[in-house]
């Protein structure tokens, strides 16, 4: 579980775009690398996303991006989700990340 709050870290910082512009991050080290042919350390350096907890980061992208357990509870019970204690703390963990 930590593995997916770690990777989302990751994840979220490329998906900022950064002072000054409003293109992600990624778009400018991925242009940067076909430019010099040299991987950008940002790029070269983010994990790969748990396959077995991708789930949980698609579920992180379809609620608001301010949420409480309240919420959470009325969600999952929309969506027809049988959410676990352990799944609300990681997409809890994502929230803080992005904040």
């Amino acid at each position: 579980m930590s593995q997916l709050v770690e990777w989302g870290k990751s994840e979220l910082i490329l998906l900022r775009p950064p002072p000054g512009s409003d293109r992600p991050l990624r778009e400018h080290l991925q242009q940067i690398e076909k430019v010099t042919g040299h991987r950008p350390k940002e790029l070269a350096d983010h994990p790969e996303c748990p396959a077995e907890l991708s789930y949980l980061w698609e579920w992180f992208w379809q609620l608001p991006r301010s949420f409480n357990f309240t919420e959470l509870f009325h969600w999952s019970q929309l969506t027809r989700r049988n959410l676990r204690a352990w799944e609300a703390e990681v997409l809890a963990d994502l929230q803080r990340v992005w904040i």
